[in-house]
């Protein structure tokens, strides 16, 4: 599962993890395998994967961006851009 550290609907880290959070938050517990309602309530989201788009392999590059948010859960985006061409 990939998650998303999420301040004022907008993505403050990702991906993001548990780790992260405990280390950074030493007074809050969580259970060992929290629900996605705890999760939430700590601002922490999950981030659904979906495929990357078609592109041309050798003019483009497809690369992970800033998850999006669409009905209220977040997706993982993608960005296609011009390839630099070698040298």
């Amino acid at each position: 599962m990939t998650l998303a550290l999420i301040k004022n609907d907008q993505v403050a880290a990702y991906p993001y993890s548990l780790t992260t959070f405990q280390t950074s938050n030493p007074e809050v517990s969580l259970p060992t395998t929290p629900t996605e309602a705890q999760l939430n309530e700590q601002g922490i989201y999950t981030v659904y994967p979906t495929n990357p788009p078609s592109y041309n392999y050798i003019t483009q590059n497809c690369n992970e961006v800033t998850p999006t948010k669409n009905g209220g859960k977040w997706y993982q985006t993608w960005s296609v851009t011009t390839a630099t061409p070698l040298s």
